[in-house]
């Protein structure tokens, strides 16, 4: 076992691993991981019976191009604003949300004096005007700019409607962000929180990334970004007003029945109507009384649309889908950054250990492969199901990297590890050969054809021959027997090797290069080579006793001749 210090895959999934805390909580690569939000929020829009905006007591007021072709004015006037204001109160609306900002006076035709005396009177404290964020050079406080006093009564509630992209490439809007600095200074909230506590009747706060509305908790993200829960758009239509919204044209001069008085009381007498002017007014009744109306500009030449996750909104269509989202009961929480850590740790050592444990690169990629696959699997249906947030791109950048340099590290052990194997090897033949050129006794090699596959330059000697070519096939040669003194003798070794796998001590004559012929002592070992499966006999021979006991009576008969 390695110790700690010299374990570098561990030491580099420490570096990813502290990289990605930073990167997550300063969301450097924001504009790809809002790409991955909008795939998510498409499956939770289509697997998931996810309530539309109507259906949240929500309902969109467009000054859109219709508007603007039918009034021929643009922009619009404040005057048209108040009347449309007063019309939509009168039909019941519980609440009226302006998304437009009025931060300059309008003196001519007296615009702002019509819709000043309007909201002075006493039943429109259901409205609420919008404000914006003059920033500083931080981007993270600032002073709110109100509307213009000439068509803003103090008692007017006021939001701001600044939406701030966490990209600093793209203006991609998946959340909404609260300022506690602002909160505390002025009081001062986004529109649609302002909204939605107005409506439910209670004081929003936020306390430790924790956005509340009444018993109702929202976790907001660690810049105190609330996730918006958009609706999704129909696939015949660019934009959500289309279908859940109303033209802001039938508002302007809408005629009211004559027994008219409050909502409530023209359904009660109004159940049976029949003719074409009840039944319009019926139904712009029945899509404002006790809904929150938010108005805006959705029109061409406005330019205020932005991307979203599930496509291209006004800005007065995020607010509404923001309110909705703070009237829903099951809104989008982010993951805390330990639960994220978590997960990164999980994902990161998975990988490691794929790596480490399959030394086949092929298996290896396709571990990682199945990693990744099951945490997007994981990522999504906590998304879908619960709403439940956990970042993706971070660990899929640091997941390959980690993938990357621990597999270039494992393989370069390897290749390390093979090319220290074959200089072992390369040594171990040297000192095999060393000894197999250097030993006294005749070693050889042959396969079972009789063909010899090596000898040593003491078989050589010992057989008077000059090279292990002239060697080649007559040790075990079966079919021309040019070595053995005695035919029978060449036949018995050979039968003797069919029946055993080692043949000891066996001596023979055998006819040298020279044609005299010596005593030797046969030791062969049969076996199969494992590569090609054929049977090679390897062994040794010597000049056995009978060959030195007559060199012995030999030298021993010289002197007697000389006498």
């Amino acid at each position: 076992m390695k110790h700690i210090y010299k374990r570098y895959e561990l030491w580099g999934l420490l570096l990813i691993f502290i990289a990605t805390i930073f990167c997550e909580y300063y969301e450097t690569l924001s504009l790809i991981e809002d790409q991955t939000l909008s795939y998510r929020q498409l499956i939770r829009t289509s697997f998931r019976k996810v309530k539309k905006v109507h259906e949240k007591n929500v309902v969109l007021v467009s000054f859109d191009d219709d508007y603007y072709e039918k009034t021929s004015v643009k922009p619009f006037r404040r005057s048209n604003l108040a009347s449309i204001i007063e019309n939509i109160n009168k039909l019941g609306a519980k609440l009226i949300v302006v998304n437009t900002l009025m931060t300059y006076p309008d003196y001519s035709f007296e615009e702002d004096r019509a819709l000043y005396q309007l909201l002075k009177k006493p039943n429109y404290d259901n409205v609420i005007l919008s404000s914006h964020i003059e920033f500083g050079c931080n981007c993270t406080d600032g002073n709110i700019i109100f509307p213009s006093q000439t068509v803003w009564p103090q008692k007017i509630s006021t939001g701001y409607i600044n939406i701030i992209s966490p990209s600093a490439v793209v203006t991609f809007l998946s959340r909404l962000r609260i300022y506690p600095s602002l909160v505390q200074k002025y009081s001062a909230w986004p529109l649609a929180i302002q909204a939605a506590s107005q409506f439910l009747d209670i004081s929003p706060r936020i306390d430790k990334h924790v956005l509340y509305l009444g018993d109702q908790a929202f976790q907001l993200d660690q810049h105190n970004d609330l996730y918006i829960d958009y609706s999704p758009v129909p696939m015949d239509a660019q934009f959500i007003n289309k279908y859940m919204g109303l033209t802001a044209t039938p508002f302007l001069n809408l005629q009211f029945p004559d027994n008219y008085e409050t909502a409530d009381q023209y359904f009660s007498i109004t159940s049976d109507s029949s003719s074409e002017v009840d039944m319009q007014f019926i139904e712009l009744l029945y899509w404002v009384k006790d809904k929150i109306v938010v108005i805006g500009d959705t029109s061409r030449d406005a330019r205020n649309w932005f991307d979203t996750p599930v496509g291209t909104m006004y800005g007065s269509e995020i607010v509404a889908d923001t309110i909705s989202t703070l009237l829903s009961d099951s809104p989008l929480r982010p993951a805390s950054l330990i639960v994220e850590e978590l997960v990164s740790i999980l994902m990161l050592s998975l990988i490691l250990i794929s790596v480490v444990k399959c030394h086949n690169a092929r298996y290896s990629f396709l571990a990682y492969l199945c990693i990744n696959i099951l945490f997007t699997v994981l990522c999504a249906f906590v998304y879908s199901k619960y709403g439940y947030i956990l970042t993706m791109t971070y660990n899929y950048l640091y997941g390959l990297v980690l993938y990357l340099a621990t597999t270039v590290y494992y393989r370069t052990i390897d290749i390390r590890k093979k090319e220290q194997a074959y200089q072992k090897l390369e040594k171990a033949e040297e000192q095999y050969r060393a000894i197999f050129e250097n030993a006294i006794e005749g070693l050889f090699l042959v396969d079972e054809k009789g063909k010899t596959i090596a000898t040593n330059p003491a078989t050589q000697q010992i057989l008077g021959y000059d090279s292990h070519a002239e060697l080649e096939n007559i040790l075990l040669d079966q079919d021309d027997n040019r070595l053995y003194v005695n035919k029978a003798d060449h036949k018995k070794l050979v039968h003797l090797l069919k029946e055993k796998t080692v043949v000891k001590d066996f001596e023979t004559r055998v006819f040298r290069k020279d044609k005299s012929w010596i005593w030797i002592s046969f030791n062969v070992r049969k076996f199969k080579d494992r590569h090609s499966n054929k049977t090679i006999y390897e062994g040794f021979l010597l000049i056995s006793l009978n060959q030195k006991n007559e060199f012995k009576q030999n030298e021993k008969q010289k002197p007697q001749k000389q006498r």
